[in-house]
């Protein structure tokens, strides 16, 4: 389970990336801390 976890983390900082890139996300500066911080969980 743990390992599970770590990879859907991982998958959601991927989404989030290209989200951003896309800009189809507000990259509010709260929202990005937060973004960040779930990556290096």
């Amino acid at each position: 389970m743990h390992d599970q976890l770590d990879a859907a983390v991982h998958l959601h900082g991927e989404l989030s990336e290209l989200l951003m890139e896309k800009g189809w996300l507000l990259s509010k500066p709260f929202q990005i801390d937060l973004l960040l911080s779930c990556r290096e969980l």
